[in-house]
């Protein structure tokens, strides 16, 4: 059973908040959590001026007190222990995060999603966009500054391929620990992909049935409108929707189902947390 989830680092006020956010989900979850740290330089990134800055031994202190000394900072209420390790790898980042998320007692990739105020937030955000697109595992996303509250409404944007009942029983296990509201949202440009999306609605209602009565309120709808990712943030701004649910296909094949930029687009412009499923093989 997976039991941990992986939360990469730079060390970033995003990656900082990425933590706290993944701290929430892992007591909802009863999750342990691994912070970890890739390192694809020679050790001289934290402090080219000083040489003791740049040893692996620094790197595994300022990890240690990235996980406890931070969380006593912040809101988080630090009576609450939270089963937590770090470590630090070196490697090219994307591959090495992808190489974790298959990783069998993995449960999912929280990190932050982007900023950009600098080029080490535009760099952090580039590479969780890729992760997010090419892990094994679900990775949500964290907007720098969003903060966890109660989700209480999932837009899960859907279409022909996200229609899929495999992962339509994964969102509806993940709301398990919510009962939130599930928006089913099919953002359409032309009226023949409305009429085709229509056939796949019934699956989706047959499958929120499949053991009774739901216990949650959805709503499954198409709406026209002339960009996608616009279309989605609108109606996310206008249902106060708690988290956006997206799904790429597999992990290994950089197109989306959304198009190969939706992912990045979304994590740019988003200011909602991002959770991101993969179609089975």
């Amino acid at each position: 059973m997976s039991k941990k989830i992986i939360v990469p680092i730079d060390f970033s006020a995003a990656s900082q908040n990425a933590y706290l956010y993944a701290r929430e989900i892992a007591k909802i979850f009863n999750k342990t959590i691994e912070v970890v740290h890739i390192n694809f330089g020679s050790y001289d990134s934290i402090d080219q001026d000083d040489n003791r800055k740049s040893t692996p031994e620094f790197l595994n202190r300022l990890m240690n007190d990235f996980i406890t000394i931070y969380p006593k900072r912040s809101e988080v209420n630090t009576l609450e222990k939270i089963a937590t390790k770090s470590r630090v790898i070196q490697g090219l980042p994307i591959k090495s995060i992808v190489d974790i998320s298959e990783e069998k007692d993995t449960f999912m990739i929280i990190m932050g999603s982007t900023g950009q105020s600098d080029a080490v937030d535009r760099l952090f955000g580039r590479i969780s966009s890729e992760v997010a697109q090419k892990a094994a595992c679900p990775v949500l996303l964290v907007p720098k500054g969003a903060k966890f509250f109660p989700i209480k409404n999932i837009l899960y944007a859907s279409n022909l391929d996200s229609a899929d009942k495999s992962l339509v029983e994964k969102i509806l296990d993940f709301n398990t620990n919510f009962t939130a509201a599930l928006h089913f949202i099919n953002i359409s440009k032309k009226q023949k992909d409305r009429l085709a999306y229509e056939a796949v609605e019934d699956e989706i209602f047959d499958t929120l049935f499949k053991d009774g009565d739901p216990k949650f309120s959805f709503n499954l709808a198409t709406i026209e409108y002339h960009s996608v990712m616009k279309g989605l943030l609108n109606y996310s701004d206008e249902n106060n929707i708690d988290l956006i649910v997206l799904v790429n296909k597999h992990r290994k094949i950089i197109e989306s189902t959304f198009g190969q930029s939706m992912t990045k687009k979304l994590a740019m412009r988003s200011h909602k947390p991002l959770l991101i499923y993969h179609l089975p093989q």
